[in-house]
Order: structure tokens, then C-alpha cells, then sequence
């Protein structure tokens, strides 16, 4: 076993049965880890153009070389194509499964083909097998993982698993492990249920080396230390993330709602829950609850975009409602994010006078409703009625409804947008709008762009940590970057220097499976540094910041490699049209965002990143700057023509010329 890795890759093809593996280090010289080895590994044994829910995708879960150890650094990475978009599915989760998964010996997992009859892996240790899982088919996510650790025979086991949501090809599902950490985003839960796989459980008793465990152990602390002082980790440590919630929308105006706003925090207020986390985490983000009259939606744990999603988005002030159906997302396994949106496109809708009740199964879309949020979401879960509309998508459900509903749908590149950035947010956080259009997933976690926008406008001592860092980014990756631009609030110049710096930098802790909270963006400003003296003190290798950032502008050309033979081109980076129009309220009201700016944007991102003005493609010099030569030479026989065309057998169908008329 290598330092810090566990040294192997676990293949399992269900179709065939057959399990193997291979050296990790076959990868890692070239990628490093987790989302970095994700992304080749997928380039590698998928073909073009496959359908996601076909046998042929490839699911790929990934864990970093600071996986399993100090420092938070819970977070397993994700990796397929996307059944929502079409696209790269790339998401992750937190929790304990990706240090068991390392300690069982294996640093990532690839899953192809199709089991011919539900089954789950079972992972012991060096002892690899195909299980059947008839008995757990059906079950929600916190059942099927108690019911798997008695099968197996072991309490400390831990699963990654699929709720009914997945089994029914929603396809926004999500894989979920223990009892609130979900991959959420673009929809790897369905490809988990399209191949017949219930879940992966593992169960490892190895260990991490370290080359130098004293220096490691020391730097660590010092990181945890800094991280530990800044006052919103503080506010995330005693109260989790719902007060931070509320933060956003008062500043951001409160998205398409005419009139007041409810609050996040009141959950946490009526209902004191406990804390929880991510393994080995000082800062347990997490809220536990346990509220008996709820049954299954009262027990359960919650966080961050839950509470945005279920409250503010869909503007309920019953706690009860939110809560209850914040914890149901979890155990059917579905998006957050993508179900909440579709619930408040049809609240809007009917708003709007776009749909009535009869067009929605009887159920009065009000804005709010308790009734029409738990209905809908168990329609779509279970694809009843109007739900198996939803579940396919709310690109293609638009299409299904018509009356210019489309007009109305938050989405880029057919999926759904976090509450975090509504038409009224758009003209102040230029560099976020720049992240959904043109970012790795068409939202700002995979680069932090709003919260660093947000706090250069609100606090100005932040703008002066902001500046230092894109100085230090320049000086890592030779950037030219106007930092005064970058960081004033409507400048339009240099923001993409700002989504760039953000985006490699979440690049960086998705490789080491470390928490987004280590992130210069939310605390210390000196992360890239000690990322990079861990990793040297556990590999035994001197790494730099420098060339933590070589690797993840590398990792960024391939994923956009892999999305341009997909058919992504600068056409479809877009917003809907109503993303143009001036904010009616909050801190940009009166303010718009041009399209003409935003197509300026793209133009200084394209050129930051050396890809093509014309298509947004990865140029060829670019691709063999970092050894893509292999994926220059596809890129030129396979890159498909501008997405839009229609797809068989009932796959979604690309409508973004009429989602911006």
C-alpha cells in the first residue's frame, strides 16, 4: 500500500458478475484522486453518446488520498452521466462510507453493466460479492441500511444506498448514506437504480499509511486550529446551517414570492435538534432531528440546501411541512434541489394562472402548501400521475404542460437551479451567474462564487481577504487577473477570474475528499498552502499549491472534454430569458444583467481557461498542455453538434431554443 492511498480500484461489471481491480496508481501520478481519477476513469470505459439510464454508463465512486483521515475529509465523489442533463453527473457526499471504503483497501469503485435482478456489493475487506437485494427493493434509504448492516452481519458497516427514488428511475435521484449525506445533484441515483444496484456496503478494518505521520498530524491540527476561529465555522458548529440560510435570502431578495419570507432557522427553533457530521469533523454542521409526531419525515438529518429548498424556495411557513419533507427527500433519495425547484415552478404556474388544480392530479399548487409539497413529492418519487411528468425532468415536463410554462422554469441546461440564485440575485453576483451557465454543474457549490460575491458586498474586510487570494491564484497559475474588478460587487471585468479561482479550488478538495469548508472562500485564506504541506507530509512527496491548481485546471479540460463530445457548446450555457430582466427586489432591485454581458463573461472565462470563443470547447493546445493528447485527437472525431435535438425511446428532449425566446 502506497501513502495515503489504499492502492486499489474495484471494478464490478453486474452484467457479467465478474469483479477485478487494478493498481491505484495507474491513475493518481496523472490525477491524484477522487473527483480527479473519477472523471478519467469514466472517460475510460464509457462510450459517446450512451443513454444514461442504459447499461452502458459507467458509475464511478472515488475517494482522495486525505480521505478516511484527519481534517475534515468525509466526502466521496460520484461520477457518471447525467439522466438529467445528458451531461457529466458529478456530485459527492459526506459521512463515514468513503474512510470505510479506503480502509476495506479500495480508493475507487467503478460499476458497469446491468444486474439482471436487484442486488447490492458487499465489500469485506479483500472479499468482494454480488448480493441479492429483493429483500431491501422498495425500502427507503434509512431502512435498506439498517436492514443490510443485520444482513451482513455487522453494526459497524457502512452503505451507500438508493431509496425509492432511484429504483424508479427519478431521474434526479440520489445516492444517500446514513441519515442526511446525499451525492444530490444531476441524478446518479437513477443510473444506480437503471443498473439494479440497491446499494454498496463495505466494511474495512485496514489502515491509512503516512510517510511522515508526526508532520501530518501537526499540520493538521494547525489547519483545524485556524478553521475552528472563523466565526461562521463557529455559527455552523453551534447552530448548523439554517441561520446562514436566511442570511442569503435577505440579501438576495427572496426570489419570485410577492411577499414576506419565512425563515429557515424557525425549524431549528422549534424543534432543537442535535448535532451531527462527517467523520472525524470537529464542526458538525449537520441537524438530527427527532420529532415523534412526524414519524419517518421527523428522524432524520438535515442541512444547508434542505432548509434553502424546502423553505424558502417553495415560501412555507410551516416548519412541521418543511422539516418533515426535508427529511423525506433523504430517505426516497431524491434531489433537494430539482424536486423543490419543479414544486415551485408549479406554484408559480399556478400563480401565474398558467395550470389550475385539474392539471395537477386535484392538487391546488399554492405557494407554501404543506399539502401540495408532501403530494407532489410523493407523486414524483413515485411517479404517479403528474409526478411521472415531473420525474422526467422539468425541461421535458415543460414541454408536456406548454402555455410558455418554460418561461418560468429556473434551469440551465435542463436542470434545475438552486434557490441560491433566482432572476432577483442575478445582476449583483456576476461571477455566480457566470458559474451556472458555464460552470461544472450549472451552480455555484462546485465553485462558491455567490458566497465570495455576497460577502465582498457585504462585509468590506472580506473584499481585502477576496483580493489576496486571486493575487495568490495569479501567482499559482500565471493568471492575468484585474483583482479590483474581481472584487467589486456589479464589475464585470475579472469576475471570471473569480468563478475560476473558486471553481479550481473546490476542484482541489474534491480530489482530496476534503470538506468545501476548507475552502479559502468560506474560512482561511491560506488553504491551498496547508492542503498542499498535508499532503506532502502523507505522501512523503513535496507537493505545492502550484501544483495542486495544475491538477485541477487539468481535471476541469477533461470534464469539459467529455461534456463537449456530449453536445455542451457555448449555445446552450444560457438563462432563461426572464434572467435578463430587471430585479424587481432585494439588494439588485432595479439592477439587470444584459444578455451582452453575460456572453462578455463567457468570453474572459473561455479565454482564462484557453478554450474555443466559438463553441466553448477545450482547444487541442490546451488539451496536450496537460498530456490530453489522446482526448484532443476524440475531441475532434466525436464532439457532437450543438444539444437540442430530440432523443428516443423516451429520453428527455432538449428545448433550450424555446426555454430563451
Amino acid at each position: 500500500m502506497s501513502n495515503l492511498y489504499a492502492g486499489n480500484i474495484l471494478k464490478v461489471d453486474l452484467s457479467s458478475g465478474k469483479i477485478t481491480s487494478e493498481p491505484t496508481s495507474s491513475y493518481s501520478r496523472a490525477f491524484l484522486g477522487g473527483r480527479g481519477i473519477n472523471i478519467k476513469l469514466l472517460y475510460d470505459n464509457i462510450s459517446p453518446g450512451v443513454e444514461a439510464l442504459a447499461p452502458g454508463n459507467v458509475l464511478v465512486f472515488g475517494v482522495g488520498p486525505l480521505g478516511g483521515t484527519s481534517v475534515f475529509t468525509g466526502r466521496t465523489e460520484v461520477t457518471a452521466k447525467s439522466p438529467e442533463t445528458g451531461l457529466l453527473a458529478s456530485t459527492n457526499f459526506g459521512g463515514s462510507f468513503g474512510g470505510e471504503l479506503k480502509y476495506a483497501g479500495y480508493d475507487h469503485v467503478v460499476v458497469k453493466g446491468k444486474a439482471e435482478k436487484p442486488v447490492y456489493i458487499w465489500c469485506n475487506n479483500d472479499q468482494v460479492e454480488i448480493r441479492d437485494a429483493s429483500g431491501v427493493w422498495g425500502k427507503d434509504s434509512y431502512e435498506t441500511q439498517d436492514l443490510l448492516r443485520k444482513e451482513v452481519g455487522n453494526p459497524e458497516a457502512k452503505v451507500a444506498c438508493i431509496g425509492p427514488a432511484g429504483e424508479n428511475l427519478v431521474r434526479f435521484a440520489t445516492v444517500q448514506h446514513g441519515l442526511g449525506h446525499g451525492a444530490g445533484r444531476t441524478g446518479t441515483g437513477a443510473v444506480m437504480g437503471s443498473k439494479n444496484l440497491k446499494a454498496i456496503v463495505v466494511r474495512g478494518t485496514g489502515g491509512i499509511k503516512l510517510a511522515d505521520p508526526v508532520e501530518f498530524l501537526a499540520v493538521s491540527g494547525e489547519l483545524e486550529r485556524v478553521l475552528l476561529e472563523d466565526p461562521l465555522l463557529k455559527m455552523y458548529s453551534e447552530e448548523g446551517l439554517s441561520k446562514f440560510q436566511d442570511q442569503l435570502e435577505e440579501q438576495g431578495g427572496g426570489g419570485e414570492f410577492r411577499g414576506p419570507q419565512p425563515r429557515a432557522h424557525a425549524i431549528y427553533e422549534k424543534f432543537k435538534p442535535k448535532r451531527s457530521g462527517c467523520l472525524g469533523c470537529p464542526v458538525q454542521c449537520m441537524d438530527s432531528y427527532q420529532v415523534k409526531e412526524l414519524g419517518k419525515g421527523g428522524s432524520g438529518a438535515i442541512s444547508c440546501h434542505i432548509y434553502a429548498e424546502w423553505v424558502n424556495n417553495v415560501k412555507c411557513f410551516d416548519s412541521a411541512a418543511s422539516l418533515e419533507c426535508g427529511i423525506l427527500s433523504q430517505r426516497y433519495g431524491i434531489d433537494c434541489i430539482s424536486v423543490s425547484e419543479n414544486i415551485r415552478w408549479l406554484m408559480e404556474l399556478h400563480e401565474e394562472g398558467v395550470i389550475r388544480a385539474e392539471d395537477t392530479d386535484g392538487i391546488a399548487m399554492e405557494w407554501g402548501s404543506p399539502q401540495a409539497m408532501r403530494s407532489m413529492l410523493d407523486k414524483i418519487t413515485f411517479r404517479e400521475g403528474i409526478g411521472d411528468v415531473l420525474a422526467e425532468g422539468i425541461l421535458h415536463a415543460a414541454e408536456k404542460i406548454g402555455r410558455g410554462s418554460v418561461e418560468y422554469a429556473n434551469q440551465v441546461k435542463g436542470m434545475p437551479m438552486s434557490e441560491e440564485l433566482s432572476p432577483d440575485w442575478v445582476p449583483l453576483l456576476r461571477a455566480s451567474a457566470l458559474a451556472f451557465v458555464a460552470g461544472a454543474r450549472g451552480e455555484t457549490m462546485k465553485s462558491l462564487s455567490a458566497l465570495a460575491e455576497l460577502w465582498i458586498a457585504m462585509e468590506p474586510e472580506k473584499a481585502k481577504i477576496r483580493k489576496a487570494l486571486l493575487e495568490e491564484y495569479a501567482k499559482y497559475t500565471g493568471a492575468d487577473i484585474d483583482v479590483e474588478k474581481a472584487t467589486a460587487a456589479l464589475e464585470t471585468g475579472g469576475k471570471a477570474a473569480l468563478f475560476a479561482h473558486g471553481e479550481d479550488m473546490v476542484v482541489i478538495t474534491d480530489m482530496l475528499s476534503t470538506c468545501k469548508f476548507t475552502t479559502p472562500w468560506i474560512t482561511c485564506p491560506y488553504v491551498p498552502e496547508y492542503h498542499a504541506k498535508i499532503l506532502s507530509a502523507g505522501l512523503g512527496v513535496e507537493i505545492s499549491p502550484e501544483d495542486l491548481f495544475e491538477y485541477a485546471i487539468k481535471v476541469r479540460n477533461l470534464e469539459r472534454a467529455y461534456e463537449s463530445m456530449e453536445g455542451l457548446t457555448r449555445e446552450i450555457e444560457k438563462f432563461p430569458q426572464r434572467f435578463h430582466k430587471p430585479a424587481e427586489k432585494g439588494s439588485a432591485k432595479g439592477m439587470v444583467l444584459e444578455l451582452e454581458t453575460l456572453e462578455k463573461l463567457k468570453d474572459d472565462y473561455y479565454t482564462l481557461r484557453g478554450w474555443d470563443l466559438e463553441t466553448g470547447t477545450p482547444t487541442e493546445e490546451k488539451l496536450k498542455e496537460f498530456g490530453l493528447d489522446a482526448v484532443a485527437e476524440d475531441l475532434k472525431r466525436l464532439r457532437k453538434p450543438p444539444a437540442g435535438v430530440k432523443e428516443e425511446d423516451g429520453q428527455k428532449k432538449q428545448i433550450n431554443e424555446e426555454a430563451t425566446k
